[in-house]
């Protein structure tokens, strides 16, 4: 009976993550259709993040880059640095503290210069969890 609804949920669990990634490939296609270039790189960090859960880094890197490439191009510090802040994230999940701190200390960077201040903590919250991965590795 245990075995049962351990695969029930499991079943679930993974159509939910189904039914999460084609909501994300629909908004962010959805946000190229409309010519959307200022809020495109909302959806492709969205999508990042979430392939960043799934352990899908590849096609999280695809999306960040992308993110990136828009932003930079049009001047969209605020984009760029959420792009630092979730690349910090993806190079912490893939083990790689050092490219993690530089995405960190440039998205603190970022904040200071442009005011963006409401990402302070996550920065410094990011930074602590770093910092416990060193550790542990060390």
């Amino acid at each position: 009976m245990m075995a049962a609804q351990k695969e029930r949920d499991k079943r679930e669990r993974q159509a939910a993550r189904t039914k999460a990634a084609n909501l994300l490939d629909k908004a962010v296609e959805g946000l190229r259709k409309a010519g959307s270039q200022d809020d495109l790189p909302y959806g492709l960090l969205a999508r990042a993040k979430f392939f960043r859960w799934q352990r899908q880094y590849d096609r999280a890197w695809a999306d960040l880059n992308e993110a990136k490439e828009i932003a930079g191009t049009g001047s969209m510090y605020l984009h760029l640095c959420d792009y630092h802040l979730e690349a910090g994230r993806l190079c912490l999940a893939e083990g790689k503290t050092e490219e993690a701190d530089h995405h960190f200390s440039m998205a603190k960077k970022m904040i200071e210069e442009t005011g963006y201040h409401r990402r302070d903590k996550e920065v410094e919250r990011l930074r602590r969890e770093e910092d416990i991965k060193i550790v542990e590795e060390g």
